[in-house]
C-alpha cells in the first residue's frame, strides 16, 4: 500500500491465480501509455479489488475483494490466480504483508477487527486487535515496520493514527492532529517517518514514527484512497476516486504528475497501489472495471494483467 511494508491500502513489506505460467510478465509492450490489448486472465470472484500488496520475491500480488469478502493472490502477470486465501471476512480494507516473518495483515472494518494468517495458505488465524477496546473502531489503512516489529493504522471513526507491537499488545495512539478521515498509511522506517492519507482534510500528511512533528506534504486533493512510497527516488504515489486518476509527487510535495487517468487509459475507480520499485513498476486496483492492472512508474505501458468474470 510503496507501502514500504505492504500494501486494503497497498502495504510492501521488502521494498515490494486463473491460468498460465509467466512469472516475470514482460509482454513486450511499446513505451506508451495506452492500454495493452493483450487480454487480462479472467478470475472467478473477482467483484471489487481494494487494497493491492506485493511480494516482489516470490513474484506474487495479494489484494483485499470487498464484495467477495476475501483475499486473493496471483501472479505478477496475472496467471496463477488463487480465489480464496483467506474469506469469511465481512467489510475488509486494508492489506499488509510481513515477508520476513511469512505473514498476511488485514484491517476488517465491518468486524472491527486487525488479524494476520500465514502468507502461505492463509492458516493460523489471530485477533490481534478488536473494535469491543475503545477508540479501535473502524480500521481502515495498515502498514507493518517489520524491522521493529510494529505494525501501523489508521481509524476512520474515531478519526486517528495508531501503533501496536505485531501480536496487538501496547496499542499507542499516536496523534490526532488534523486527522479527520484517513484512508491509508505508508512507512519509510529508515527517515522514521509515516505518511497517511486523508479523505477528510483532502491532504497527504507525514510525521515521526511517534506521531510527533505532523506535517502537510500534499493538500487540495479530490478524494485520495491510497498511497505508495518509492523510497529509492523519494516519491509519493496515490489514487484517486473522484478524478480516476493514479499521480505523484516528492517528499516535498512537488511537482505533481497525472501518471493514469480515465482519459487516457479508461480507469473508473482506482482504489489501492502498491509498488515494485526493484522492476520499476506500479500496481493498482480498479473496483468498477474490476481489474488489476500494471504500468511502469512513469505511468507508460499500462497493463491488464487480472479482471472478474462471472457474478
Amino acid at each position: 500500500m510503496n507501502k514500504n511494508l505492504c500494501c486494503l491500502s497497498i502495504a510492501i513489506a521488502l521494498g515490494g491465480i486463473v491460468a498460465g505460467g509467466a512469472l516475470s510478465g514482460d509482454r513486450n509492450l511499446t513505451n506508451s501509455k495506452a492500454t495493452s490489448l493483450i487480454a487480462a486472465f479472467p478470475v472467478a470472484n473477482l467483484k471489487s479489488p481494494l487494497s493491492i500488496a506485493i511480494d516482489p520475491i516470490n513474484r506474487k500480488m495479494y489484494w483485499i475483494d470487498g464484495e467477495g469478502k476475501q483475499v486473493q493472490r496471483a501472479n505478477l502477470d496475472g496467471s496463477n490466480a488463487e480465489t480464496a486465501i483467506v474469506t469469511g471476512l465481512e467489510n475488509p480494507r486494508d492489506i499488509a504483508l510481513d515477508l520476513r516473518r511469512g505473514k498476511i495483515y488485514w484491517t476488517d472494518k465491518g468486524r472491527n477487527k486487525i488479524q494476520r494468517a500465514s502468507l502461505r495458505d492463509g492458516s493460523r488465524l489471530e485477533i490481534l486487535v478488536s473494535g469491543e477496546m475503545e477508540g479501535l473502531e473502524n480500521p481502515e489503512g495498515i502498514a507493518i515496520d517489520y524491522v521493529n516489529a510494529k505494525m501501523y493504522w489508521v481509524n476512520s471513526e474515531p478519526p486517528r493514527i495508531l501503533r501496536a507491537d505485531l501480536d496487538g499488545n501496547r496499542v499507542e495512539f499516536l496523534t490526532t492532529t488534523n486527522v479527520k478521515n484517513p484512508r491509508d498509511i505508508a512507512l519509510d522506517i529508515k527517515r522514521g517517518k509515516m505518511y497517511w492519507i486523508d479523505a477528510g482534510t483532502k491532504m497527504i500528511q507525514r510525521a515521526n514514527l511517534d506521531g510527533t512533528n505532523t506535517e502537510i506534504v500534499l493538500s487540495g486533493l479530490n478524494n485520495p484512497r491510497e498511497l505508495a512510497l518509492d523510497l529509492t527516488n523519494n516519491k509519493i504515489y496515490w489514487t484517486d476516486e473522484e478524478t480516476d486518476a493514479i499521480a505523484r509527487a516528492t517528499f516535498k510535495g512537488t511537482p505533481m504528475e497525472i501518471l493514469v487517468s480515465r482519459n487516457s487509459n479508461g480507469l473508473k475507480s482506482p482504489h489501492g497501489i502498491a509498488l515494485d520499485i526493484s522492476r520499476g513498476k506500479m500496481y493498482w486496483s480498479d473496483r468498477e472495471t474490476r481489474k488489476i492492472q500494471r504500468a511502469n512508474l512513469d505511468g507508460s505501458n499500462v497493463e491488464d494483467l487480472a479482471i472478474g468474470v462471472g457474478e
